[in-house]
């Protein structure tokens, strides 16, 4: 559930960070589980957990950076400082 909706979620730009960060535990967590045994480049017809790391930390670039320009996070953000008046500036 959480690489499916985390991908949806980063394929729309809603809720990014989030998305973003629940990718990197879910990574990690493939990697330890999972690939750990089979080592970072694995030989053998099992694969091994650089594709994990890769994975992990695009998840934490999008995590820290946010979805940008182009998502709904962005626009939600537009919507409400326009709706939100400045109260310092009296």
């Amino acid at each position: 559930m959480i690489e499916f909706g985390g991908a949806i979620l980063l394929a729309v730009g809603l809720g990014a960070r989030l998305a973003g960060l629940a990718l990197l535990v879910d990574q990690v967590m493939a990697m330890i589980t999972v690939t750990w045994v089979n080592g970072i480049n694995s030989l053998t017809n099992n694969p091994g957990y650089e594709f994990n790391i890769t994975l992990a930390v695009l998840a934490l670039i999008v995590a820290v950076l946010g979805a940008g320009r182009l998502s709904l996070d962005h626009l939600i953000e537009q919507r409400l400082r326009v709706a939100t008046p400045d109260v310092t500036a009296a």
